[in-house]
Formats: structure tokens, sequence, C-alpha cells
């Protein structure tokens, strides 16, 4: 995903929006991490690239407004989230 930004998410059954997975990478089709690294970082072999999400609002959802669980070096620049019934974010 490349662009997210200027939209709008309401009143969905579970979530405005979810992220599983979503970790971008230098090289996407590579494994993430190399345990045999000389330097011993990891993740040097493939670094990650940082993602912006701008200008989202959500409301009035059923469970909450963003969800999101390994997604790796994420910025989120104002999101508007309120009246989710469980959580915000």
């Amino acid at each position: 995903m490349g662009d997210l930004s200027h939209n709008v998410a309401h009143s969905n059954a579970r979530f405005g929006l979810r992220f599983f997975i979503l970790v971008p990478r230098m090289f996407p089709c590579q494994k993430e991490r190399n345990p045999l690294n000389a330097d011993g970082d990891i993740y040097a072999d493939n670094p990650s690239i940082p993602t912006t999400y701008f200008n989202f609002t959500t409301y009035k959802n059923g469970e909450s407004g963003v969800l999101a669980e390994r997604i790796g070096n994420s910025l989120f620049k104002e999101f508007m989230i309120a009246d989710s019934y469980r959580a915000a974010f």
C-alpha cells in the first residue's frame, strides 16, 4: 500500500480500518529478517520502509475505529476517531 489519505469509514459492523500484517520492506518478496547477518542486525538485509497514513476519519463502528497488529514502521497523522463501541485505536 503506497498511499492512504483523505478517507472516511463509518457504521461498519466491526472495524473502520484493519491491518493484519503490513510490514513494508525494501524487498517485499524476501524474508524480513536474516538471523545469520554478520553485523548482528537481523533486519539490515531487508530494511523497513516508512509508511504514513494521513487524514483518516472513522466513527460509529461496531468494535474499533482502527485495529492494527503487525504494521512495521508506520506513522498515523491527523486521524479522527470517534464513537466506536469498544475502542478508538
